[in-house]
């Protein structure tokens, strides 16, 4: 595909390279402006998609911060599962899962989207007066720039840039019609003991039991959890479970590691980049657990770090949207662990 750029005196083409995060292959979406100079043509009046989604987060993440409930947004995808496209069957990624399972559970849904064209090729029919919800992705873009050698010493004339794209989507909740094969049973709470456990061995990593408290030692690279017996549940989670959304959190944290992701992990509590690799953590637990059908809560040593989370939200738009991806990207380095042919 080639996107036209506009310039004061000239017109020319540039090629564009496509990374989809979002199953809408006909309906074309709306164009994120890029700053000036590059201006596309055809496109509406900029809309800070970016801030719009994380001012919903943040206002949800101060109505969760109740003493003794601790319920942050992204926590939505453990309780609804990951969502899907409910026509192709595709797993939505990054940002869209925070987002998507938020909306999905602040509403009682299923986690379970499609376009307002999908959901019509399916049979299925949007219902009159509802409302889409936004899924994000990204196109690099082939820009022209001054000559400039590359840590190879080659000579280069263009970057490539990341495109911020969006497109509308809609809850099976909010059709008419919808594909009937899309209930799946969900497994027992012994099924799904048994795939986190073979996930975690998987993984590789070095995980030592004892003492009292859970961390990643990032210097000699392994995790220290207390002994599965020292777990408590919840009236929303079982002892088991938070024992295994407390590894996946560690679990997180370890493939940020010098040998593995390469992340940066910060020096201290009260470091903006420690506090920003534990909401990485924070997300990346939660999206396993979706994943792996566990549920999650906000553990009450990390409470402290809630303060924090707003003060990097509030300041940086696009912050939400990295600890997203990385988080995103952690869970699929673990995945990855996993032997081939084995179930989630």
């Amino acid at each position: 595909m080639q996107l036209g750029l506009t310039s004061a005196n000239t017109k020319p083409k540039r090629k564009a390279v496509t990374t989809t995060h979002a199953a809408n292959a006909r309906r074309q979406p709306k164009v994120f402006s890029l700053a000036p100079p590059y201006n596309f043509k055809g496109t509406k009046p900029h809309r800070d998609i970016q801030a719009e989604i994380t001012d919903k987060i943040i206002d949800a993440i101060e109505k969760g911060a109740v003493v003794g409930h601790w319920q942050m947004p992204w926590y939505a995808a453990a309780a609804t599962g990951l969502p899907v496209n409910g026509v192709t069957g595709k797993t939505y990624q990054g940002m869209n899962v925070l987002y998507l399972s938020y909306i999905a559970k602040d509403n009682n849904w299923l986690n379970v989207w499609a376009s307002f064209n999908q959901w019509k090729e399916s049979g299925a029919s949007v219902k009159k007066g509802e409302h889409g919800s936004l899924v994000v992705f990204y196109k690099l873009l082939e820009i022209p720039v001054k000559e400039y050698e590359d840590e190879k010493g080659e000579k280069k004339h263009s970057k490539i840039v990341p495109l911020l794209r969006y497109s509308v989507v809609f809850n099976i909740a909010q059709v008419d019609n919808p594909p009937e094969k899309l209930t799946k049973q969900k497994p027992s709470l012994a099924e799904r003991v048994e795939n986190a456990e073979g996930f975690v061995s998987s993984s590789g990593a070095t995980i030592r039991f004892g003492g009292n408290r859970a961390y990643f030692n990032h210097a000699r690279d392994y995790i220290q959890i207390p002994e599965r017996s020292s777990f408590i549940g919840t009236k929303t989670i079982t002892p088991t479970e938070a024992y295994y959304s407390t590894v996946f959190h560690e679990l997180t944290h370890w493939t940020g590691g010098q040998r593995r992701l390469k992340r940066t992990f910060g020096n201290r509590f009260g470091d903006s980049n420690y506090a920003f690799e534990e909401l990485v953590a924070d997300i990346g637990s939660s999206f396993l657990c979706a994943t792996l059908g566990i549920s999650t809560e906000l553990r009450v040593d990390h409470v402290q770090y809630i303060s924090q989370w707003l003060t990097i939200l509030r300041g940086d738009k696009k912050a939400l949207f990295t600890a997203s991806a990385l988080a995103s990207r952690a869970v699929a380095y673990l995945e990855l662990q996993k032997p081939k042919g084995a179930g989630a």
